[in-house]
């Protein structure tokens, strides 16, 4: 079961993923990324752009996209795997590319959204990455105005609850899945 964990910068969506693969044993998809790692950070591999356009070159990503000046390629066959597999596979990605990359595969997407925009600005400042604060801003207000919840599932976060979020995140893994 392939499962988009999708949210605006600094949402939690990397603490929920990790909680989901410590305590029940899902599967990441790997992301490599030309981006250097955050500490703790462990659902991405850091690759040179050399190294990611040669793996895009062999077939072996399926997509690849640019954000923030950094590149990102996403694994073909983890997530070949992860469509015909009984396993729970997490893939963190982009909002507004899960339904174009993935429209033909199933899948569930869920979105993660701090429950207030403040929230979101105290995570970040939190973490030390106050220079996302006007992008995720911007973002994350532009998720409340759309109406992703035609093709994902919506979880709010509240404050310091990102483990109540996980266990609502397996929860929506039990129902039955949409396309």
């Amino acid at each position: 079961m392939l499962v988009l964990i999708c949210g605006p910068y600094g949402a939690g969506k990397s603490t929920i993923m990790s909680i989901l693969a410590s305590e029940y044993g899902y599967k990441t998809i790997r992301t490599f990324t030309t981006r250097p790692l955050r500490p703790g950070e462990c659902e991405k591999e850091n690759v040179s752009l050399t190294e990611l356009q040669g793996m895009q070159e062999a077939g072996a990503l399926l997509v690849t996209s640019k954000h923030s000046g950094h590149y990102y390629g996403t694994s073909r066959a983890d997530v070949e795997c992860a469509v015909s597999g009984t396993n729970v596979w997490m893939l963190d990605y982009a909002p507004d590319a899960v339904h174009r990359d993935f429209r033909d595969a199933e899948h569930v997407a869920v979105l993660v959204l701090p429950a207030t925009f403040l929230q979101l600005i105290w995570q970040l400042l939190r973490s030390g990455r106050w220079a996302r604060v006007w992008k995720a801003g911007s973002e994350y207000r532009r998720l409340l105005a759309s109406d992703l919840s035609q093709y994902a599932v919506v979880i709010r976060i509240r404050f310091r609850r990102v483990g109540a979020a996980a266990l609502k995140v397996r929860h929506v893994l039990r129902q039955p899945i949409r396309k």
